[in-house]
């Protein structure tokens, strides 16, 4: 499968882009549109969201637009085992991976929402709203409120495998632009089939954890 990334399309959002080649499937939908732009992207997050939100259908090579770490090529080989993958470019140079001191309450259209109260002496929530492009459009940001619009609901049934996984790619893809160390997913957390784990070593390789 091979990747890209527009970070600034025409209707002035970001997408990543999957285009088959010969050994993968065809993906149902082939581009996560987001209604908005991170700041900025690693280059490992930028393959962990790709492996959330294409790696079922991804086999063979995985040709990203950013190098990345061998530790995150590592564990998106783990996390799509059994299929085989080899990822490149892979950057052999250590590097400082992002540093977060926020966490991210993700849910999707503001299902089981609380209200979040931060303050100074405690580690600030985000709440990170996703909500679906067919009733909504753009974003919108307060100081503890992000809600942004993307297809990723269109990637699976409601609370399935897919659409959490392309739900958690889009959160994956801001976590740098706002500070975030740790992903709240409700949802997610609730699954009985030891998706957590598997994520969470996924998610750990880009300096990330599910909280």
């Amino acid at each position: 499968m091979k990747f890209d990334w527009q970070g600034n399309t025409d209707t002035g959002g970001s997408a990543i882009v999957a285009q088959p080649e010969r050994y993968d499937a065809v993906p149902f939908v082939n581009e996560l549109l987001i209604d908005g732009r991170p700041r900025v992207v690693s280059g490992d997050r930028f393959a962990v969201a790709a492996a959330l939100a294409f790696g079922q259908e991804t086999s063979g090579s995985m040709d990203l637009p950013f190098p990345l770490a061998p530790a995150t090529a590592q564990a998106i080989q783990q996390f799509l085992h059994p299929t085989w993958v080899n990822l490149t470019p892979i950057e052999y140079v250590p590097k400082a991976l992002p540093i977060g001191i926020n966490r991210l309450h993700l849910t999707v259209d503001g299902a089981a929402a609380q209200p979040i109260g931060n303050t100074f002496d405690k580690q600030r929530t985000i709440h990170f709203d996703l909500r679906r492009s067919d009733r909504y459009a753009g974003q919108l940001m307060s100081l503890d409120h992000h809600v942004v619009v993307s297809n990723a609901w269109m990637f699976g049934e409601p609370d399935s495998k897919r659409s959490l996984c392309a739900a958690l790619a889009v959160a994956v893809l801001f976590a740098e632009s706002l500070q975030v160390d740790a992903i709240e997913f409700p949802a997610l957390m609730t699954r009985p089939d030891g998706l957590t784990d598997s994520i969470n070593a996924l998610l750990q390789s880009c300096r990330l954890a599910l909280a």
